[in-house]
């Protein structure tokens, strides 16, 4: 952090933290049924709706994410395909070293609610991530992204828009690119706006905040202090999010 000054915020990006911080708003959350750290204590999945995501709360990138949804032989999991039981999850949690390394602090492990999304996207099966990058209450870019794959992640939409979900045609991220079949202004946009406005202004630095746009209208996703640690952007995007920055005499937030 600037002089030395621990930067609050930052412990917003585990998502137990980031869940306590927006209810506190009254922004809505998914419903979370169990969260721990002891991967044993992992409910049944026989408890459980038929419907549910199991993550941890910290990692990016839907790395250990399970979108998991009843079938005859066991739950399948959205993202790669693939059919799990409790046990075998257990199993890749506790082998990934990354999670459990030597002296880590063991992740909450969070089960919550597999968001629906809203009637006009229904056939998307899980609800788009619109993923908002805020200088304090200021909106200047929206990152939508539907997750198709964890394992073909090419297959995965990314569509930019800016402050009015007007498309944005320039490329943001180098590697990215850009589909122009754009997704329609979702219904609860403007409750997505207000939320993100009225957290943004509370947090008063930069940050990514992340809503769904569901069947019960805005919801919330998590907090991304640094996207991409800030590499991979376009020369547009740097000027872009730069002059944002400099206007703002933002402080980014630097993990």
């Amino acid at each position: 952090g600037k002089n030395g000054k621990e930067i609050w915020q930052k412990n917003l990006s585990k998502k137990m933290e980031g869940r306590i911080f927006v209810e506190k708003l009254g922004v809505k959350t998914p419903i979370l049924y169990w969260s721990g750290t002891d991967v044993n204590s992992i409910p049944l999945f026989s408890e459980l709706p038929n419907k549910f995501v199991l993550k941890p709360d910290r990692g990016y990138s839907a790395k250990n994410v399970f979108c998991l949804i009843k079938q005859k032989n066991g739950f399948l999991n959205y993202l790669d395909n693939k059919i799990y039981d409790r046990e075998k999850i257990i199993e890749l949690i506790l082998q990934d070293e990354s999670m459990f390394g030597i002296n880590k602090r063991r992740p909450t492990i969070m089960i919550e609610e597999l968001l629906e999304p809203e009637e006009k996207q229904l056939s998307d099966q899980i609800p788009r991530d619109f993923k908002f990058y805020c200088f304090g209450g200021k909106i200047t870019l929206v990152l939508v992204v539907l997750r198709v794959s964890s394992i073909d992640t090419t297959l995965n939409h990314f569509q930019y828009f800016d402050v009015d979900f007007n498309p944005i045609y320039a490329k943001i991220m180098k590697s990215k690119k850009i589909i122009r079949d754009f997704v329609p202004k979702p219904d609860c946009w403007g409750e997505m706006v207000n939320y993100v406005k009225k957290i943004g202004e509370e947090l008063d630095i930069f940050m990514r905040i992340d809503m769904f746009a569901t069947k019960k209208g805005a919801v919330f996703g998590e907090f991304t202090p640094t996207p991409h640690g800030g590499k991979g952007y376009s020369e547009f995007a740097d000027k872009y999010l730069g002059s944002n920055y400099n206007e703002h005499g933002g402080q980014v937030l630097l993990s």
